[in-house]
């Protein structure tokens, strides 16, 4: 078995037992991301998995230990076996907790929650604030707008239309995916707009935008 060791006092050694599978992650298996990486690459950026091997700093530390089910996010490598990583880059899967689920969790809603604190302004919550998701109907959209109907924000989507009466029974104000369909209603409204599709070099989300609003790139497809 081809086991990575530990090379430094704060390593551990994680057993991967399930990892997520990206858009991106396919794209640079079929040779056509922007950014191409070097062979060899293993893909994967979401991993949940039991340590089989710590560093002393790792233990004396960290406060891991062997046995322990933790889930990391990392640029590439989650899709192998094993993987080598600094205690300081993995959190605690609690007990009993399923680890595909955990992996599900920590895969849309820890992006969802940071993308959202980038956004908070002097660390309140979004009450009564406009807040625009474009691309409400993914993972991560779907994972922003229920933080948000938790925080009580006024929230606006766009989606494919077979999506808007799923998306509704959030509160959410559902607008066709064209932002032509939909800027002359926004423009100039929004407190904060999320954006993880990119369709028109953001020219759109920053339309929607009030002059003190905040645009929050999550991604593009």
């Amino acid at each position: 078995k081809n086991i990575p060791g530990i090379m430094m006092s704060t390593d551990v050694i994680i057993k991967i037992e399930c990892s997520s599978v990206t858009l991106q992650d396919c794209m640079i298996r079929r040779g056509k991301w922007y950014d191409m990486q070097r062979l060899p690459f293993i893909p994967g950026s979401d991993l949940v998995g039991t340590i089989v091997d710590l560093g002393t700093d790792a233990l004396r530390e960290g406060r891991f230990c062997i046995g322990e089910r933790v889930a990391a996010v990392v640029p590439s490598g989650g899709n192998a076996k094993y993987i080598r990583l600094d205690y300081q880059c993995v959190i605690r899967v609690p007990d009993g907790v399923d680890p595909v689920m955990a992996l599900c969790l920590s895969s849309t809603y820890v992006p969802a929650r940071e993308a959202l604190d980038l956004a908070r302004k002097m660390n309140t919550p979004f009450t009564g604030a406009n807040v625009l998701v474009i691309g409400g109907n993914g993972p991560s959209g779907l994972a922003t707008i229920e933080l948000l109907t938790l925080e009580g924000a006024n929230i606006y989507t766009t989606a494919d239309e077979r999506h808007h009466e799923f998306l509704a029974n959030f509160g959410a104000k559902c607008f066709p995916i064209d932002p032509l369909k939909w800027i002359s209603q926004l423009k100039g409204k929004m407190d904060v707009v999320l954006d993880s599709v990119c369709l028109d070099s953001f020219y759109s989300s920053l339309a929607a935008l009030n002059p003190e609003g905040t645009l929050i790139c999550t991604g593009l497809s």
